[in-house]
């Protein structure tokens, strides 16, 4: 069974540039992973930019000694729809939070905010908490 969430960087113009995760989204793994790894604005430009998800890694990119593929994937490398099965259209998208909240089967959403902190709210409450 998967946890769902949304990673996202909150942009200039009010909306969110979001990805889709579809593993792992609890605050144990997925919030642990994003505040502790992906906690600077670098890191979650490069992560977003890698596109939907289907599970969070301790790393972006894997090792090129080594084949990488969705169906056998690195150990602790993230697993991305575009990259790893060549979908099409998994590229992030920018929502506003209104649109982030009509997704009811969404689980989880992290936001990496204007002030460099994550945030997050789970879809029971939709109220931001801090995870800093």
């Amino acid at each position: 069974m998967s946890t769902r969430s949304y990673i996202c960087k909150e942009l200039p113009n009010g909306k969110y540039k979001t990805i889709y995760c579809h593993f792992d989204g609890y605050v144990d793994h997925n919030g642990l992973f994003l505040n502790d790894i992906y906690n600077t604005e670098k890191k979650v430009d490069e992560l977003i930019n890698l596109g939907n998800l289907s599970s969070l890694g301790l790393v972006i990119k894997p090792s090129k000694k080594k084949e990488h593929t969705f169906e056998n994937p690195q150990r602790y490398v993230c697993v991305a729809y575009g990259r790893d099965r060549n979908e099409e259209n998994q590229e992030a998208k920018e929502l506003t939070l209104k649109d982030m909240f009509k997704n009811y089967w969404i689980e989880y959403f992290y936001i990496f905010t204007k002030d460099k902190k994550w945030v997050y709210s789970d879809s029971w409450f939709n109220d931001k908490k801090s995870k800093k």
